[in-house]
């Protein structure tokens, strides 16, 4: 039974850590700042609150998704993957310090 349960764990971890490793693959670029007017009614659609200042970077291998991160303060950051074309959004998540 333990090894079940430590087979299970190191392959979450592992998991995890290939997740990490996609992420900025994924969304390499550099962050933009500047107002997108799809990604702002995307937020909105969604009802997500909170983003007086935004910065995002574009999927480097569709083009047809974004990672958003959203601020009301400028500090405090939650992330959201947004597509745009087809107005969905998932999250909020935690900012994942591989992209900065």
């Amino acid at each position: 039974m333990k090894l079940k349960y430590l087979l299970l764990a190191s392959f979450l971890m592992t998991g995890r850590a290939m997740a990490e490793a996609d992420i900025s693959e994924q969304y390499p670029g550099p962050w933009l700042e500047k107002f997108d007017q799809r990604i702002s009614k995307t937020l909105a659609v969604n009802g997500i609150r909170g983003c007086g200042q935004y910065k995002f970077k574009e999927d480097a291998k569709q083009s047809k998704s974004y990672i958003v991160y959203c601020s009301r303060d400028g500090e405090n950051w939650l992330a959201y993957i947004v597509w745009a074309a087809s107005e969905k959004v998932m999250g909020p998540y935690a900012p994942d310090p591989s992209l900065n």
